[in-house]
């Protein structure tokens, strides 16, 4: 017999799709000139204000479920690990924005195709995790923590090759905020990986 949907569970993969899409999106951006960084930033604005929505929706019906699908706290920490990553990817957009960044290097180029494939592997573990299919969980969280690994030495080598060619202190500045930014967006997606482990474990 299947299963009925959980609308908690099914809050969170809403949360996760509305993510993946945000992660494409910030991923395949061309951006062209300071209109360019304007509509981007913008973008990224209106995909995290519904996420918000979307979390508080998942928030109100935690709050009135006597019984839920996974232990509140877990549900709550995820929720919140979730938006914390849109979040961050949206401070980026901002800080391309207000620094007029239209120049993107090989590096910032590399952060954002990791970043569209970190989100497009949280999606499918919170598929995985409303249809109570915890076993094919730990294949996509491992993806994502190698791909923070790569990500680690993006931003080493990027922040060595800056300081060895750049000698304008305030580009120097504006390079490395991007960059520490584009690292957070990555580190956030860990983070969920984290806890998703931890909830197989829980619930194994």
């Amino acid at each position: 017999m299947k299963r009925k949907k959980n609308q908690l569970l099914e809050g969170l993969l809403e949360i996760a799709e509305n993510l993946q899409a945000s992660g494409a999106y910030f991923g395949d951006y061309e951006i062209k000139g300071v209109e360019g960084l304007e509509e981007f930033s913008r973008t990224m604005k209106d995909m995290e204000s519904k996420g918000d929505n979307i979390v508080h929706e998942v928030m109100v019906e935690l709050n009135r479920s006597l019984i839920t699908p996974l232990d509140q706290e877990d549900i709550l920490t995820l929720a919140e690990a979730l938006d914390s990553v849109l979040d961050c990817m949206e401070e980026a957009s901002a800080f391309f924005y207000m620094y007029n960044y239209i120049h993107l290097d090989k590096y910032v180029e590399a952060f954002r195709h990791h970043i569209k494939d970190c989100t497009a592997e949280i999606c499918p573990c919170i598929r995985h995790l409303a249809e109570r299919n915890l076993v094919n969980i730990k294949k996509h969280t491992v993806k994502i923590k190698t791909m923070e690994e790569e990500c680690d030495t993006i931003e080493r080598e990027a922040i060595h090759d800056l300081f060895q060619v750049e000698k304008d202190p305030l580009r120097l500045i504006k390079y490395k905020d991007i960059y520490h930014i584009l690292e957070s967006v990555v580190d956030g997606c860990q983070d969920v990986a984290k806890e998703l482990d931890s909830i197989v474990m829980k619930n194994a």
